[in-house]
């Protein structure tokens, strides 16, 4: 028992999350405030935490290797031309993170506050309309589910096409209305792809702009 009279055994709970820790190779104290973690630390304690709590519908598609807005834009074709084409940004790693990190001959594209959190994402600058990167029937983009294969308990987090476009910088000559147009096209055509899944589409948006 890790616990008595009700009050929990700290040093032994340390103990067994330091070991842990070292099992994985990370090198982070126990202790440590939640606050003080990187955002993407952050965001595995609070997958874990989804998973003790043992929920009816895991997200998935809620984590990414930089940020959730990059990848969201990168599968709507929302990549700046001078790092290349979003076909391939889709699936080169190194292409994809030169996006947020810049090159020696490629500006990095900017950043943008998320909603009034001190957290910042890559802000999608668009070039031409919108347009899906991939065949979701033969790629997933977001590595929910192989195609055509239902897994039960999940479900796809999505940031939805008006909270993309409102963070996003309009390089184009068109109008919001038809570039929110033909990227609700987009979607559709990615969520009918899909295989069968429960879909959390989040509009933030919806409220702030």
């Amino acid at each position: 028992e890790r616990a008595s009279a009700g009050f929990i055994r700290a040093s032994e709970e340390h103990r067994e999350a330091q070991a842990l820790f070292e099992r994985i190779g990370v090198a982070i104290d126990p202790e440590t405030p939640c606050s003080r973690l990187s955002v993407a630390q952050q965001q595995v304690v609070e997958y874990n935490a989804q998973l003790q709590d043992k929920l009816d519908l895991q997200p998935t598609g809620d984590i990414d290797v930089y940020d959730r807005m990059l990848r969201t834009a990168v599968t709507f074709g929302i990549v700046p031309s001078r790092f290349g084409r979003a076909e391939e940004a889709v699936q080169d790693l190194q292409l994809y993170l030169s996006i947020p990190r810049g090159t020696k001959t490629a500006p990095a594209s900017p950043m943008i506050k998320w909603g009034n959190t001190n957290y910042h994402v890559v802000q999608p600058e668009i070039e031409a309309m919108p347009h899906l990167a991939v065949d979701p029937s033969t790629i997933n983009p977001f590595a929910v589910l192989p195609a055509q294969e239902k897994l039960p308990g999940k479900k796809l987090a999505l940031i939805g096409p008006w909270t993309l476009l409102s963070y996003a910088r309009n390089k184009t000559e068109l109008s919001t209305d038809a570039l929110l147009s033909g990227l609700m096209e987009e979607y559709l055509t990615l969520l009918k792809a899909l295989p069968p899944t429960v879909v959390q589409l989040e509009e933030p948006s919806l409220l702030t702009h």
